[in-house]
Formats: C-alpha cells, structure tokens, sequence
C-alpha cells in the first residue's frame, strides 16, 4: 500500500471522466455513486475525510470524527463508514457493499445498534435485480451471532418500446408493484413510475437534464396530491462535475449539499451539507488518499 498527499499523480488526461456518477442522482445516499471507472484508472483505494461542524451564527468546530470511503482494485465502491462519539462512547457506522463475479451488487449491508441490516440481490445477465432478501444480522461485541432472513421479493421485467415494466411480487409470491422506466428517443431516463395495486396510488418521478445531458432535476408528484412532492437539482461544472444538489420536499428548500473537488486531482476535496431550515452545517475535508 501507498499513501500519497493531494499532490499525487494521477492520470490528469482522463480527468475529463467524473469522480462521480450521478447518472440517477445517487449521489451522497447509501448506494453507489463513484465512477468506477475513474476510480480504477487512478487505483483509488481510500478516501479519508474529517468533519467540521458549524452552528448558525457559530465558528467551525473541528472533531475527530472520520468519513471514510474504501474501494476494490476494480474501482467499486466496497464501504463506507463514519466514526463518532456519543457520551464518551466510540462507534462507527458503516455501509458495506459486495458484487457478483460479474461485478453487479449483490449485497448491501448497513449497521444500526443492534446489528446489520442487509439487502441481498440476485441479478440476471444483464444485471438487473430480480430477487431482493431482507436479512437480520444480529451483532454481539463485533461478531455475527445470528442471521435471520425476513423479507423476500422477486421482480419481473417486461421490455416495450422506449418502456420497460417492472413488476414486484412480495413474499405470497403476489403481485403489489408495477415500476414504469420510460425513455426518449436518445436513450435518457426522462420518467420512473410508481403504481401501487392495492391503493391505485402512482408516484411519478420526472428525470430533467442540461444541454450536455448530465441529470439536472428529479421531481416526484402524485395522483393524490397537488404540487411537487419532492425535488432533487443538480448542478455541474464545465467538466461535468457535480458541484451541488439541492433537496426540497413539499416546496420547501430542506439541503443543500456542495462539493468542492482539488484543482489538481479532480478528487474530492470537501463536502458541505447544510440543513437550511436550522443554519447546521457539516464539512467533509478530505486531506489525504490511499493508492493501490
């Protein structure tokens, strides 16, 4: 292993393809987001972080605590996780990711203070999910001492013109969700619908992008209520990176999340996550990396 400074080399020739893929606006939740090719090109292996917080009308507090996202020589993403101390107790959340022998995700495993939760996925040759089981891991001083299987679902697909149909059978084997991924004539996303049998319920989630094709907004709307529901943009730089997504939910402005990336590198140099209604303010400084 190599530890290198922000003044590493790395192929700046290929910086035109992003560190991040936001292709369906992934970017900072829980699934992955890094463009593993990218990633791959730069053996990338470890991204350190150490948080900064700040109050409303307060200074910037520095801590200790650490973000960390870790990566496979293939450029996967293979977990992340965060320290933190609670009344003098240590812990560490975390969010660990598996693949297939074809590189699809086939587990995702997130901690709580109980245990793991995660999600196993079984992918057909073109790797899409077609079974997803829920699981209880039950944690005791660091070790797995029981596993429970709760949940299971399977996913049929049906491919149309421009549409393809996803329909999800529960653990009757009953059918409770039929999924729309509706297309343009270049291929774009431009609508994911969500109808719930039961209910008559459908969500729409409609995908815009800018004039270099990059995602620009999601808004999610129901047949139920009036307005927007939810609202996710995005903003990018003239290289296509993504410097910042905003959140709204029922209208009103909820997070904002800026990225700011070393001029050098094109990593990641610090997010910013600010909770508008309270001014809170979180920073990610990421001051060093590890290559393989």
């Amino acid at each position: 292993m190599r530890l290198f400074l922000l003044t590493s080399f790395l192929f700046l020739g290929y910086a035109n393809a992003q560190v991040l893929d936001n292709r369906m606006g992934n970017a900072f939740t829980d699934k992955p987001f890094f463009n593993e090719d990218f990633v791959k090109r730069n053996r990338l292996k470890r991204l350190n972080g150490t948080y900064t917080y700040k109050n409303q009308g307060g200074s910037m507090r520095e801590t200790k605590f650490k973000h960390v996202f870790e990566f496979d020589r293939q450029g996967r993403l293979v977990s992340t996780y965060e320290t933190r101390t609670d009344d003098g107790t240590k812990d560490t959340a975390w969010n660990i990711y598996e693949y297939d022998e074809f590189g699809f995700l086939d587990l995702h495993r997130k901690t709580d203070q109980d245990g793991f939760t995660s999600v196993r996925y079984t992918n057909d040759s073109l790797g899409r999910v077609i079974k997803e089981e829920y699981i209880r891991e039950i944690d005791s001083n660091g070790r797995i001492i029981q596993t429970l299987s709760f949940n299971e679902e399977r996913i049929e697909y049906t491919v149309f013109d421009k549409q393809t149909k996803c329909t999800r059978y529960n653990n009757y084997n009953l059918p409770y969700l039929d999924e729309f991924f509706n297309y343009n004539d270049l291929g774009y996303l431009i609508s994911r619908e969500e109808r719930i049998k039961m209910t008559s319920s459908v969500y729409t989630y409609s995908h815009e992008y800018n004039d270099k094709g990059k995602l620009s907004a999601i808004k999610k709307t129901s047949n139920r209520a009036s307005g927007i529901l939810e609202e996710m943009t995005f903003k990018y730089d003239d290289l296509g990176n993504l410097l910042e997504k905003r959140i709204y939910r029922n209208g009103e402005f909820t997070t904002d999340i800026q990225i700011i990336y070393n001029s050098k590198t094109k990593l990641l140099s610090a997010v910013l996550t600010k909770q508008v209604s309270t001014g809170f303010m979180t920073i990610i400084r990421f001051k060093n990396y590890e290559f393989f």
